[in-house]
């Protein structure tokens, strides 16, 4: 075979070479754009927008708090209703699948994890005073769903499923850890807000009982919320007992915890607490 020959071949093929792969490329696409379409048509799609909004309005709220408060402006209070409103839309989602498919019975309805974050986030959207440590279990939980989401749907999708494993095994591992955190916001929100309504701040009394209600169900049903407790109650026992406190304050102390143990006791609805 000729040089002349064979550089016509090479020329032919370096011609064809460009035309594939843009061809590869549209078949690629062609294929993609219905997976994406039906995964867009579902409701755990619906459930995972909502989870990203609240990382992302969450995130413009914290970001923008200093410059926005305390120069007097509004701009965090819309970020933080968005967060609000991306919960709420979030846990509905997931509510209304529970019921639908019949998986959630009426009398479990108050002990059922999503119906109580669903009204405290309602709450906090729609009546409740500004608490910012409040959207914290929040932002907690909808980092892990949406990392969930991502790894187990959108990564395999677009061809990156070999990061999925790695993605899963940081949510396995770090799941337990994250649900005590929040937790432990959970109760310094009710703290913050009782410390508040203490001391006569608007709005937080029926605020803080409101959400004393949701914490008294938290610890009937986590045991990450009892563990908090049981580790509070410790480190305030630990500080009443100091030797220079006046007898008085101890036993002030000791007659508030009775009082609200006996609180909780007439609003408990689960005798067999139930672990996460």
């Amino acid at each position: 075979m000729s040089s002349e020959t064979t550089h016509q071949q090479q020329a032919a093929t370096a011609q064809h070479q460009p035309q594939n792969q843009p061809s590869q490329r549209h078949q690629q696409q062609q294929q993609l754009y219905p997976q994406l379409l039906s995964l867009v048509n579902t409701m755990q799609f619906a459930w995972f927008v909502g989870h990203f909004l609240t990382l992302f309005f969450g995130f413009l709220y914290f970001s923008t708090y200093y410059a926005s408060h305390f120069k007097g402006g509004r701009l965090h209070y819309l970020y933080y209703n968005c967060a609000y409103g991306a919960i709420v839309e979030s846990f509905a989602v997931i509510v209304f699948e529970s019921i639908k498919s019949g998986m959630l019975d009426a009398g479990d309805l108050i002990m059922d994890d999503n119906i109580q974050y669903l009204t405290i986030a309602i709450c906090f959207f729609w009546s409740f005073p500004v608490v910012s440590i409040s959207l914290c279990p929040f932002l907690l939980f909808s980092f892990f769903h949406s990392t969930n989401y991502i790894a187990v749907n959108l990564l395999p999708l677009i061809g990156l499923g070999s990061h999925s494993e790695s993605l899963s095994k940081f949510i396995k591992k770090n799941n337990d850890e994250s649900m005590f955190i929040a937790a432990w916001f959970e109760v310094f929100t009710f703290l913050y807000m009782i410390l508040k309504a203490v001391t006569w701040h608007e709005g937080f009394f029926y605020a803080a009982l409101i959400y004393g209600i949701f914490i008294k169900l938290r610890y009937e049903k986590s045991i990450f919320t009892r563990t908090v407790f049981l580790k509070v109650e410790v480190a305030f026992d630990g500080v009443f007992a100091h030797p220079a406190l006046p007898s008085f304050i101890k036993s002030s102390w000791i007659s508030l915890k009775k009082g609200l143990k006996s609180f909780c006791n007439i609003i408990s609805v689960n005798q067999s607490p139930k672990d996460d």
